[in-house]
């Protein structure tokens, strides 16, 4: 690639001074080429009604009417901000073509490329709202992993802008197994399938190379864990689990029943980590045993930017079997992990300094107990919750975490890759996706008085609340109207995503009591 250098001078004090810049990967003509494209001869005015257009076409896909005027910034900031990633490295080149420069090999490839994501925070909730509100542009997003898939060998997991194997897991995995389902849906198109289940299949049955794949998988495949002897194996081996499950999903969907059948099979093995004694998961030696060394307040030490009490719930995938293990007592093991207010909220473990995460847990104890909302561990366990039937405790801290959590002025903590104010906006209309691949929405404690989402074909979802307020953060009962279908009260907080997304009104009412009969679908299932 040929560099050109140079120096820019200007004159003072005869006004400002107006600069067009464009960049490419490519070379320096595509960057020339990038700049005739996209400026040209339109004037800083015109760029700046251009784009001013473009980011309210795209937020003004969700309408929403709120409670008042500061719940109206929070809420179309965090859909904003849940927009810029991951970026898009394609360029146009001069014949019209969509091209990239890859990172993973060097040369110049035709199509969509994506990086600047981790995985492991954005599976949560990006990919999911982009699924709801953007699944036009949630095609694009998969081609462009899929290419990196089949330009590096391996899914990445934190491209930035190759593979760059932060935190653990391999969590692009529930990424594309939910895309996998929702495009046999009928939702989501634009990417090789085919493809992008042989990326997936990869990281669950296939050793570990270089920066790719996952670490300990053989311990993981034969014990049921992944041991002590590698780093924060109790996170590790919880993630696998939950891959393993969305992975299973897409392969049945796809006719894959032999992958299906054993990727079930292994994802519900978490049994074999939880202390019944503690009711923690703990980290366990080569030999099966539990270690001593185990503190549930110690970061590290096993775990991810947290401590035992963060991953206690971290089985999104099996919320019966989750009950299960705590012998039909959830709620209040989760009401519990909310009430720890008192005492010292963590201890620095292996990670042998303070680290940011853990003063934010500390900034929120007395609200929030080892509810650590600032950070992407926990941001599952209130739709565990709400699923589980817990919905006293779960209405309580869903609304309280929307309050006090997201402000004018910011987050609460780690807001990485868009994955926190995603988790705002889709919790702020109510509705959540808690298992990748997985045709379920589930139904938590909406913020907004009444909100309306575009949806493909031209049909609506309209979310609408009874009785909102601050105060009023109960849910009493839920009604769903499918477009063109009969009225029904949904009674176990759960929709199919199919149905919400081929249009039709749920109405929320509220009240400021909880709803005596909260403990009624626990109670009979046990």
């Amino acid at each position: 690639m040929n560099e050109r250098r140079g120096t820019l001078h200007f004159r003072t004090g005869e006004g400002p001074a107006l600069i067009a810049l464009a960049t490419s990967f490519i070379s320096q003509e595509q960057a020339d080429l990038n700049l005739k494209q996209e400026v040209g001869s339109k004037s800083f005015q015109k760029v700046l009604t251009e784009g001013r257009a473009k980011w309210s076409k795209q937020l003004g896909r969700v309408r929403v009417d709120t409670i008042d005027e500061t719940q109206l910034k929070v809420f179309y900031t965090n859909l904003w901000k849940s927009m810029l990633f991951p970026r898009y490295l394609t360029e146009v080149d001069a014949k019209g073509h969509e091209v990239h420069r890859s990172p993973y090999t060097g040369d110049v490839r035709s199509g969509k490329l994506v990086a600047d994501s981790g995985f492991w925070d954005s599976y949560r909730t990006v990919y999911q709202l982009q699924s709801m509100v953007f699944p036009d542009n949630l095609g694009g997003l998969i081609s462009g992993w899929v290419n990196g898939y089949t330009e590096a060998g391996w899914l990445p997991e934190w491209a930035s802008p190759g593979q760059h194997a932060s935190m653990v897991g391999t969590m692009g995995d529930v990424t594309l197994a939910d895309a996998i389902a929702k495009s046999k849906w009928g939702f989501v198109s634009g990417f090789d399938v085919n493809t992008a289940y042989e990326a997936i299949k990869k990281d669950a049955f296939s050793d570990p190379q270089g920066l790719f794949g996952r670490e300990g998988l053989r311990d993981y495949i034969q014990k049921g864990y992944v041991t002590d002897d590698v780093s924060e194996s109790v996170s590790r081996t919880l993630n696998y689990y939950v891959s393993d499950a969305a992975i299973a999903r897409a392969a049945q969907i796809l006719g894959n029943h032999g992958d299906a059948k054993a990727l079930a099979a292994r994802s519900k093995r978490y049994e074999v980590l939880f202390n019944k004694d503690s009711h923690f998961f703990q980290p366990k030696d080569s030999d099966g045993k539990f270690v001593d060394y185990f503190n549930p307040l110690s970061w590290g030490n096993g775990f991810t930017e947290a401590s035992a009490w963060q991953y206690r719930f971290y089985v999104p995938h099996d919320v019966d079997g989750l009950q299960k293990l705590y012998n039909g007592k959830l709620c209040h093991a989760i009401h519990s992990m909310m009430s720890k207010t008192t005492g010292r909220p963590y201890e620095v473990g292996s990670y042998g300094t303070d680290i940011h995460e853990m003063l934010e847990l500390g900034a929120i104890q007395k609200g929030f107990g080892q509810y650590a909302h600032g950070n992407q561990p926990v941001h599952h366990v209130l739709y565990v919750a709400k699923k589980a039937g817990c919905n006293n405790v779960a209405d309580k801290y869903l609304r309280k975490a929307m309050q006090d959590l997201y402000t004018v002025d910011g987050w609460a903590g780690d807001e990485d890759n868009g994955e926190m104010a995603s988790w705002y906006v889709l919790s702020a209309l109510g509705v959540y996706s808690l298992e990748g691949a997985k045709d379920e929405i589930v139904l938590g404690s909406p913020a907004i008085k009444h909100a309306t989402m575009e949806l493909p074909n031209k049909r609506v979802l309209t979310i609408a609340t009874e009785n909102q307020a601050k105060d009023n953060v109960y849910v009493q009962s839920v009604m769903w109207v499918p477009d063109g279908g009969e009225k029904r009260t949904v009674t176990d907080n759960v929709l199919k995503y199919t149905e919400l997304m081929s249009g039709g009104k749920l109405t929320f009412t509220m009240s400021p009591s909880p709803k005596a009969s909260h403990h009624l679908r626990a109670a009979k299932r046990h």
